[in-house]
């Protein structure tokens, strides 16, 4: 009598505790399915609240599965069961825990994915708007160097012409249109010393500029200085046609040779380090 009293005892025990273990299940199960409702609303809307509520309601349904089987182990102790189902139940408890983990990391990963195309998108409108940007210092600088180199070209020649050919140097035959005439020999000196000067500078315009489709504005932006320095020095504008004729064609020459060794330049292979 007492063995079956205490076999009922065991049955009474084994149902209740099963009925507990269907009432978690159902609950966790009503959990997983309210945070893959709150889910899709939140990536429907796009609200960050909702985010919030469902990593809320995935702690809740974690919670609730962790006191769940707190209290079906402390049933089951109570009620005396065997050792040997103590690891059944653990890994039943575990496979809960397993099966609403996805639920958060999935969205986690639906939060992350609906911030990212924005971060990408700053980045990208960040980078168009950098190539983009005007820089003036650099511009002003490369006006400055190809001015500078300009003249130091054209004096270097002129002292290359003092020892050839025994002229003077001064800054009437750079500035003004006296020493300059294409009809006779003696011309020509000071002639083929601005045009010279004119073709290094569109060897400096490859090497400062590096850009065909700016050689046109680099060029007639020096033309324009020199100009006016001319007329700075003299007091009016040039009137010898032999300047205009010598300085027009110098700086279409320069243009036309520097948009082609620009050219060159930018089609040149890029050396890779082996």
């Amino acid at each position: 009598k007492n063995s079956l009293y205490s076999i009922k005892n065991n049955r009474v025990d084994i149902s209740c505790y099963l009925s507990r273990t269907f009432t978690m299940l159902s609950g966790v199960r009503r959990n997983v399915t309210s945070l893959e409702s709150n889910t899709s609303s939140a990536v429907m809307s796009g609200d960050n609240n909702n985010s919030a509520n469902n990593s809320s309601s995935t702690a809740a349904a974690v919670g609730a599965a962790s006191s769940a089987s707190t209290s079906t182990t402390t049933t089951k102790t109570a009620s005396g069961n065997t050792n040997s189902n103590r690891p059944v139940l653990t890994k039943r408890t575990s496979a809960i825990l397993s099966a609403t983990s996805p639920q958060r990391s999935s969205t986690t990963a639906i939060h992350s994915a609906s911030t990212k195309p924005s971060s990408v998108g700053s980045s990208t409108r960040s980078t168009s708007s950098g190539g983009l940007t005007f820089h003036p210092l650099l511009i002003f600088a490369q006006i400055a160097a190809l001015q500078f180199l300009h003249y130091f070209i054209l004096t270097t020649f002129l002292q290359l012409n003092r020892w050839l050919f025994g002229t003077t140097v001064n800054l009437d035959r750079i500035f003004t249109s006296n020493y300059l005439n294409i009809w006779n020999r003696e011309g020509w000196i000071d002639n083929g010393t601005i045009l010279m000067s004119f073709f290094m500078g569109a060897i400096l315009l490859a090497i400062v500029v590096e850009k065909a489709k700016k050689c046109l504005d680099f060029a007639v932006t020096l033309f324009i200085i020199h100009l006016m320095i001319c007329v700075s020095y003299n007091g009016h504008f040039p009137i010898s046609w032999d300047w205009w004729i010598l300085h027009v064609f110098g700086t279409i020459l320069m243009i036309v040779l520097g948009e082609f060794f620009c050219s060159r330049r930018e089609l040149m292979e890029i050396p890779l380090l082996q």
